[in-house]
């Protein structure tokens, strides 16, 4: 039965987690805050498996970024037949997910069903561990900072579960991460003096070359890389055949025509078979990327110049060294793609709010920074239904009736405990947090960046 789970199998667990994926990954990864089951508890686990299919595991997650992004959720669980049964099966179980309502909002939840398979390995006695990877969808809340996890089993006679606290971790992007974006620009001018056949301009002797100039980008961050990546016809000689690579030289210079980077790209051509007679165009594509030494440059503008000759790979056993190649191009054979990296949250003018605002919609506002005015309170905690979020320092501000936390230091001159000083107007910037207090009310609170108390003003 199950509970001969010894101290063995706690062992072979406690190695898996500290081996596993989830203990290898970096440090983004979130573990619950909260746990709790009203399955049956054995050896740290706790089984889902009554009939009326009212056992369940739930978790608590905070501090989730804010974003539409879906999340990756890695879950470990133990899985069986019946009481005391067999090794090798599935789990199989129900996912809810969401937030919970509170005062004047709703909740959202949204339902997927799982199956983990049983990864078990083959000198484990009991043979129940089973793993995965879950993507879900947040676009339903993409504001949440907390989520709630709940799992349930579906029927009867589905399988046997069992989770703790750790069966569940969060592979979510940090803020930075989501700071990076790919972007890409197409050229804002093309020169060449080559010769135009057909649209494209093709270079076969010295002088000749392709040109393509990108005017400076309007970045607030920086480049982490970039690259121009091209894509070419190639031949042998006029009128030349199919499937021939080349090695061209790379010229990158300023908006001022400065040289400021030398290179080569090596250009490929994927067709077979290789044909050196005239091949009526058929296999003249290549590809290829120069990746930019300086990816900064790009903030600036700058030009790409490939210029004849292009010659065929070192590696090119059936021709001589430096033997020389046709290659054509136009305006759009050349796309520049860059990772950049935005300023970093913060860098948005804070949102003019009000407290009213950020309790009628905490999820909308949470983790953005926000500029208010309100009166201090103190630590008149009466007038709030939530608890301190962070510690029993935290203090209140309220406006119009409404009232919420602000954690961090009070501000200068004023005293929590001075009745006297409640009432004083504040102007305040901070960051909207969300946290979920029992049974299920999502609590919002202010991080504090600044305050100032406003002087001269009438009460």
């Amino acid at each position: 039965m199950e509970r001969r789970i010894t101290c063995l199998l706690v062992l072979c667990l406690t190695m898996a987690f500290l081996l596993g994926p989830a203990a290898l990954a970096s440090e983004q990864n979130l573990l619950a805050t909260e746990f709790r089951s009203n399955g049956n508890p054995i050896s740290g686990w706790y089984w889902l498996r009554d009939d009326a299919i009212q056992q369940f595991a739930e978790w608590t997650f905070e501090d989730i970024p804010a974003g539409s992004f879906e999340l990756r959720l890695e879950i470990t669980a133990l899985a069986t037949n019946r009481a005391g049964g067999g090794r090798g099966f599935p789990a199989q179980f129900r996912l809810i997910y969401g937030f919970p309502g509170s005062g004047m909002m709703g909740g959202a939840f949204e339902t997927q069903m799982v199956t983990l398979p049983n990864v078990s390995p083959s000198d484990d006695q009991l043979g129940y561990t089973c793993r995965g990877v879950v993507t879900i969808s947040r676009s339903a809340f993409p504001a949440a900072s907390t989520l709630v996890f709940k799992v349930e089993r579906t029927s009867p006679d589905a399988y046997h579960v069992a989770f703790n606290k750790g069966s569940l971790v969060i592979l979510a992007p940090t803020a930075e991460a989501e700071a990076l974006r790919l972007k890409v620009a197409s050229p804002s001018d093309f020169a060449s003096t080559g010769d135009c056949i057909l649209g494209t301009v093709w270079c076969r002797r010295l002088g000749q070359n392709l040109e393509w100039t990108w005017g400076p980008l309007s970045e607030g961050g920086s480049i982490l890389e970039a690259a121009v990546n091209l894509n070419l016809l190639v031949t042998n000689t006029f009128d030349g055949g199919s499937g021939f690579d080349a090695v061209s030289p790379v010229t990158v210079l300023d908006l001022a025509g400065e040289v400021v980077e030398l290179g080569t790209v090596q250009l490929i051509n994927t067709f077979k078979p290789r044909f050196s007679g005239d091949s009526g165009g058929i296999g003249y594509a290549v590809s290829g990327a120069y990746e930019l030494k300086d990816p900064e440059i790009i903030l600036d503008g700058f030009k790409l110049r490939l210029a004849w000759p292009a010659i065929a790979p070192l590696e090119e056993e059936t021709e001589p060294t430096g033997t020389t190649r046709h290659f054509g191009g136009s305006e759009k054979s050349a796309l520049l793609a860059y990772v950049a990296v935005s300023s970093g949250e913060g860098t948005e003018a804070p949102l003019q709010t009000t407290v009213y605002d950020i309790l009628n919609d905490p999820l909308a506002y949470a983790g953005k920074t926000v500029r208010l005015e309100a009166q201090f309170y103190g630590w008149a905690g009466k007038l709030v239904d939530c608890p301190p979020p962070a510690s029993r320092s935290d203090w209140i501000i309220g406006a119009d009736g409404w009232y919420i936390y602000v954690t961090g230091p009070a501000p200068e001159g004023l005293s929590p405990w001075n009745t006297e000083d409640y009432w004083k107007p504040l102007l305040l910037e901070g960051t909207v947090r969300t946290k979920l207090e029992p049974p299920a009310r999502v609590c919002p609170y202010l991080e504090l960046q600044t305050v100032e108390v406003i002087e001269d003003q009438e009460k």
